[in-house]
């Protein structure tokens, strides 16, 4: 019977961790890019056969370039990507909006700033920049400095940060005035939750059954004693 009250904590645990992805989900709709996460179950031990629960992005192709006129919203499209410098650690984003701050740098709404092709933070002056294909960005007609494109290795490099700049990606085109929107389906969101709901209930029912068959065995017991 311990198996069964553990079939009913991986049920309650599971259930727990699709709500937590599907709550991320969704508080990520707006952002630029993101990749909607997901929960799968794998059986990793045969001698047991109780499945353990795997979080993988998932790229739905939901996700499109959506113009937006702000010329410092910037995406990427081929296989480079943006580099935002947060403290000592570099977070690689496909698509960012961006703002100018007082030292002239682009930075997001968390304050990361943009990187500069080659490395350091990108900075510019006043004026309106125009940000050519190859990542050049004009102020008045003249070429004042490059966004970075740089190679993300993997798409699984894009959900977490590292410590060192990648090298400088190859074929990537910078798209101004559009992101890329996030690939969150609010309609799979609800179904997933629906099935977290569900496998909670299951695994209630089955603790509620190891409690009865406990509470019988330990009657069966005490008639047996006496």
């Amino acid at each position: 019977m311990a198996g069964l009250a553990e079939l009913g904590a991986v049920m309650m645990n599971a259930a727990q961790r699709r709500i937590d992805v599907t709550a991320e989900n969704v508080s990520n709709m707006s952002t630029p890019a993101y990749r909607s996460r997901h929960v799968f179950s794998q059986i990793v031990d045969l001698r047991q056969a109780m499945p353990i629960d795997v979080v993988r992005s998932m790229a739905s192709g939901a996700s499109a370039l959506k113009t937006t006129g702000n010329p410092l919203d910037l995406a990427t499209d081929g296989g480079a990507v943006l580099a935002l410098r947060d403290g000592d650690r570099f977070y690689l984003a496909r698509s960012a909006q961006l703002h100018r701050d007082a030292d002239g740098r682009l930075v997001d709404a968390l304050g990361r700033a943009l990187q500069a092709d080659g490395g350091g933070d990108l900075t510019i002056g006043a004026g309106a920049p125009l940000f050519l294909n190859d990542g050049t960005v004009m102020i008045s007609g003249q070429a004042e400095s490059r966004v970075g494109l740089f190679n993300p290795g993997s798409d699984d490099g894009l959900d977490a940060t590292r410590t060192q700049l990648p090298d400088s990606g190859d074929g990537g085109v910078l798209r101004a005035g559009a992101i890329i929107s996030a690939d969150v389906d609010l309609g799979r969101e609800m179904v997933e939750l629906t099935q977290a709901s569900r496998q909670a209930e299951s695994g209630a029912r089955i603790f509620s059954v190891y409690d009865d068959l406990m509470g019988q065995a330990a009657s069966r017991l005490g008639d047996v004693a006496r």
